[in-house]
This record gives structure tokens, C-alpha cells and sequence, in this order.
């Protein structure tokens, strides 16, 4: 079966997540916010007052999110499942359709379990353009303890991710004749020669991150050869280790009046969460992290999912089913060990002993990110 919209398959899928064995009694709630065109988010959660057992945060929601974005990147290309080569291709094979189902699969095996009391699904659009699904999210006003996000990242925890500062340089002339240039101005001029003076101007570097980049992505100028151009514009990536402020200064003095700028949207480098027992990494690429408000005390953000990012975005994007597969059981087994995590926490807040003397993994994480 053929299901055109994302969100139907999506939502059915989290229907599953609604109802609870053996009896199949509905305890999940479901919810979703337009955001622009036929893009929606998708918010599942188990209330409070309706899960026997489960501990209460008076309205902060579940304890715990797992979390990725619905959308992809243009051009579409079909999904084949090629089972002689053992991968899956086609758009969003590996950022992150995959990951998407990986993630609802090992919520479901807790909910067989009994065990996702404290468990929210929460999965967003408009990640690969203005990351407007995870802004619109924060009107949920959720604070989990513990954000864990699905990305290409070779079944790695990410460790730091880069920033980012998008922005625009515009240039203005004034069009003429080119068979007579000195009648007008060429807006296209200076912006090459601004373009040029950033692509060689020097920017920080990191031990850790790397190197602060720069994509020109787009150009767009003119509007025939044989006239000057009125106005020029081109759009800029940088992918920072450092606060964008700084790189917009820097910008801004090396383009000087030249053009002007205008920032689409910036974020700072970030540190994120790791565990013992986990390979990590570092990633250059972007995510939704940045942009949700994580503002619970201690709360922490996991970067993880299988698949490697240099697939994505490609005519050839693909995923190795068996990483596909095992992905399942890790998240299942990352879900459960910060569920005891939060379990544990809440029996000591009130006064309950921990099993065992077992090490939280708040503990756990201190001692990862000190080593």
C-alpha cells in the first residue's frame, strides 16, 4: 500500500502507541499543528491522570521525547527496497523516514512492556528549511527531561553539533545598456567581489568542531546579458563553532557597503548529552535542538540514529537495513535506561530508595562529559 501523505502513515502508526496489551484500552492522546500547507506536526502523549502508576509533573508533559522531522529535502526520489544489496533507497531513506519508524517501533515494544507511561512522540516538519514545526512545538509547552532526537549519525551519540548563521547579501544598481555600463551600476559586481573577500577571509577554527564554514548557495541576479543588473542577491551558510554574533561582525566588516545583509536565522554550537557504552562523535550539520526550548532543570538532549549523513541529501540516499533493524532495539534500550534514570529520580525526590545503589544516568552523563 501507496500512502501519499506522511502524516496519515504517521499517525497511524502513533495510534499504536494509544493502546496498551492485553486489553487494548486507549491512553494516549494525539495531537497535531498546522503549520504551513499540508504540513503538520504530530504530538502523542499518555496524560497523567490516566496512567495508573505513572508519577505526576503537573502539566510539563512526559518525562521523556522522542523526536524527528517528517519533512526532506527536494527532489522526491521513490523508495526501493533493494534486499540483494540489503539497503533501502530513496528520499528520506535515511534522514529520516527510517529513523521515524525505528523510533516507533521501540515505543511500542514499551508499551507491550508497560513500561512508556513517561514516554511522549513528537514529530515535526519544516526541519530542512526554517525549523517553524520545532519553534511551533515549544507553544506545547513541554519539559522533558530528556530530549532524544533521531538523525543520520552512524548509530553514534553526538557529542557537539555545529551552529549555524544563514543570511543574505543584497546588492542594488541601477540597469542599463551594457553596450554603455557607464549610464548605471551592475548590482552583481560588488557582490562577487564581497563573495570573494569571504570565501578567503579567515574564520575560527575548534579543536573539537573543526573549521567554520561557508556555502554560497544560491545566486540570483539580472535579467539579461545584455543589461546591467538592478538588483543581486546570493544566500550564504556558515557552519559555525563559535557564537554567530561573531561571524555576522565579521561579515558585515568584510562586506562593508558593498551589500547588504540580513540574517534568516542563526544558532550557537552546542553540547549535547552521551552516554557511557556509546561510540560518539562530533556533527557538522544542523538539527531542530537548537530551537526547542529545553528549560526543565538538568534536562538534557541525545543525538542518535543510524545511518550516515554523508547519504543524505543525495541521488543516492540510502539505509543498510540491518543498522535500520538494530536501531530499534537501542533506542529501546536508550528508553529504557532513562526511564529507570527518571523512575529512580522521582522515588528519591520523594523519599524512596534507588535499586541496588544502581548509578543514575545523570550520574553517568557527568562522568562521560568530565572524561
Amino acid at each position: 500500500m501507496v500512502i501519499k501523505s506522511g502524516r496519515v502513515c504517521i499517525v497511524t502508526c502513533c495510534s499504536a502507541f494509544c493502546v496498551v496489551e492485553p486489553a487494548r484500552t486507549p491512553l494516549t492522546h494525539i495531537s497535531y499543528a498546522h503549520i504551513q500547507g499540508d504540513r503538520w506536526n504530530v504530538y502523542a502523549f499518555r496524560p497523567e491522570d490516566e496512567t495508573p502508576g505513572a508519577p505526576r509533573r503537573h502539566g510539563k508533559g512526559p518525562r521523556i521525547l522522542l523526536n524527528t522531522h517528517i519533512d526532506t529535502v527536494p527532489p522526491f526520489y521513490p523508495a526501493i527496497v533493494d534486499r540483494k544489496e540489503g539497503v533501502i533507497r530513496g528520499r528520506g531513506a535515511c534522514d529520516t523516514k527510517s529513523i521515524l519508524a525505528a523510533q516507533l517501533l521501540a515505543a511500542q515494544r514499551l508499551v507491550k512492556a508497560g513500561k512508556a507511561h513517561d514516554l511522549g512522540l513528537l514529530y515535526v516538519v519544516s526541519e530542512e528549511t526554517d525549523h517553524s514545526g520545532m519553534k511551533r512545538a515549544n507553544s506545547l509547552g513541554l519539559r522533558p527531561q530528556y530530549l532524544i532526537v533521531g538523525e543520520p549519525t552512524e548509530s553514534k551519540m553526538i557529542r557537539s553539533q555545529k551552529g549555524i548563521l544563514k543570511l543574505k547579501l543584497l546588492s542594488q544598481g541601477v540597469s542599463c545598456h551594457s553596450g554603455y555600463p557607464e549610464l548605471g551600476k551592475s548590482a552583481i559586481d560588488p557582490l562577487i567581489d564581497a563573495l570573494h573577500d569571504l570565501k578567503h577571509a579567515h574564520w575560527p577554527q575548534s579543536e573539537e568542531l573543526g573549521t567554520t564554514t561557508l556555502n554560497i548557495g544560491l545566486l540570483r541576479g539580472g535579467h539579461a546579458a545584455n543589461a546591467l543588473a538592478a538588483e543581486a542577491e546570493a544566500t550564504l551558510m556558515f557552519r559555525v563553532i563559535s557564537p554567530p554574533e561573531q561571524i555576522l561582525e565579521t561579515v558585515q566588516a568584510t562586506v562593508g557597503e558593498r551589500a547588504g545583509v540580513e540574517v534568516i536565522t542563526a544558532n550557537n554550537p552546542l553540547k549535547l548529552g552521551t552516554l557511557p557504552g556509546y561510540k560518539t562523535d562530533v556533527a557538522s550539520f544542523n538539527t531542530d535542538i537548537a530551537y526547542f526550548d529545553l528549560n526543565e532543570p538538568g534536562a538534557k538532549a541525545f543525538l542518535i540514529g543510524p545511518g550516515s549523513i554523508l547519504d543524505a541529501h543525495s541521488d543516492h540516499e540510502l539505509i543498510h537495513i540491518p543498522e535500520l533493524q538494530r536501531a530499534v532495539g537501542y533506542y529501546e534500550e536508550l528508553l529504557l535506561r532513562l526511564l529507570q534514570s527518571s523512575s529512580s529520580s522521582s522515588s528519591s525526590a520523594s523519599g524512596g530508595q534507588t535499586k541496588g545503589g544502581e548509578e543514575g544516568v545523570e550520574e553517568e552523563i557527568c562522568k562521560e562529559q568530565s572524561t
